[in-house]
Parts: structure tokens; C-alpha cells; sequence
């Protein structure tokens, strides 16, 4: 059973319409990490204003989001899953067989559900890295403008990050069934995914002394 937003965690967010309903399942391995996953994952789903509602259900582990994952995709209740945990580098190639493990099955349920699934599992080398991913950490927010409605935490944080995706795959799914036409090139600007390339110019041109014109900082 899902877990409610009254609480002393998180849960399900009220319905407000017929809104898009998402189950968020949460690794509890590594849990300082994945509990601010969630609440990134949580915040990014408030924040679009789209209604609907959220549920939360705990996983003891990475491996083990499989299959509540896979009964929230088939159970009818859902629209959408997002998935969120830690995996962390040990001193055996084990974080890759089980990276790999999770993202082929959750890609799987995916595919034969034709169903979004947000992927906010962690796979990094350092727990510094996990933190920064989680927007814990102390460089994720550094040079970065936080608009006056979110949260220090949400900035770099994946959790988010997967609800937004989720949530943008749900709506051109449900216009591609519909069968209307792709959202425009504007309506696609308001897509929060990272652009790596963008952020490395920026760091370029900053240290050769070119003023970059017109990007988001």
C-alpha cells in the first residue's frame, strides 16, 4: 500500500481533476540519497501542476524496485512509474551487473506497457557523486539561478529530473493515442531535461573570455 503526503513522509498528493497518476517506487538502500530523490520526484510533480496523484511505495533495494515497478505498470491504476535508488561503486564490478540488471528490466516494462517510466536511478563511483545527483551536494547549486518557487534541494536533483520526464512522455503518449499532432517546438521548450553540452560551453567560453549571448546560466 502506498504510503500518504499526511504522513510524517510522503505519499499520496490529493487529486485535484482527473490529473495523471504516477506511483513512485523508492529504493531504501543508500536511503539519505533516495529519500531526497523522492522528495525531488514529489516537488517536480507539484510544481507542473497538472493535478492528479501520487503514490509512494518503499523498496528494500535497487534489484527489488523491479517487480513493484513491474505490478504498479500492470495493476490499472497508474498512468506512469517513477523509479528511484542509489547504486554505489564497491569493490567489485557488482553496481554494473546490477545497474545493468535494473535499467534492461524497468526499459522492458517500458516497452511492453507503453508506459513512461522515469528513471531516477543512481549509478555513480563516489557517494559524493550520489549526493550532488540527489542536489545534496555543494556544486550542484553553484552558478545556478533558483527561481523564487524551488527548492536548493531540487537544483541537480534526479529525482525530479525522472517525474519530469515521466511526466512529459505521458502527455505526448496520450497525444500520439489521441491522435493528435507532436507538441510544437515551444511547447517542448518547457521540458526540464539537462543539456550537458550547453553547460560545458558555458564553462568554455567562460574561461576563453567569449560572452555567451541568449543561453540560460
Amino acid at each position: 500500500m502506498g504510503r500518504s503526503l499526511t504522513s510524517s513522509r510522503s505519499g499520496l498528493v490529493s487529486s485535484r481533476g482527473s490529473g495523471p497518476r504516477v506511483a513512485i517506487v523508492v529504493s531504501r538502500y543508500n536511503r539519505t540519497v533516495t529519500d531526497a530523490l523522492e522528495r525531488g520526484a514529489l516537488g517536480a510533480f507539484a510544481g507542473a501542476g497538472t493535478g492528479g496523484a501520487v503514490e509512494v511505495f518503499d523498496a528494500a533495494g535497487a534489484f527489488e524496485t523491479i517487480a513493484i515497478a513491474a505490478a504498479a505498470a500492470a495493476c490499472g491504476r497508474f498512468d506512469a512509474v517513477v523509479v528511484l535508488g542509489c547504486i554505489i561503486k564497491g569493490e567489485t564490478n557488482h553496481d554494473e551487473i546490477l545497474g545493468y540488471c535494473v535499467t534492461r528490466e524497468l526499459a522492458t516494462i517500458a516497452r511492453e506497457r507503453q508506459m513512461p517510466v522515469g528513471l531516477g536511478v543512481l549509478t555513480v563511483n563516489t557517494a559524493s557523486q550520489a549526493l550532488e545527483r540527489a542536489g545534496l551536494g555543494s556544486t550542484s547549486k553553484r552558478g545556478r539561478k533558483i527561481a523564487s518557487d524551488q527548492s536548493p534541494e531540487m537544483i541537480g536533483n534526479k529525482g525530479a529530473e525522472a517525474m519530469d520526464a515521466a511526466l512529459h512522455s505521458l502527455a505526448e503518449l496520450s497525444r500520439l493515442r489521441a491522435g493528435l499532432a507532436p507538441s510544437n517546438r515551444a511547447g517542448r521548450s518547457s521540458l526540464k531535461s539537462p543539456d550537458k553540452l550547453a553547460a560545458g560551453s558555458a564553462g568554455a567560453t567562460a574561461r576563453s573570455g567569449v560572452a555567451r549571448v541568449g543561453g540560460r546560466s
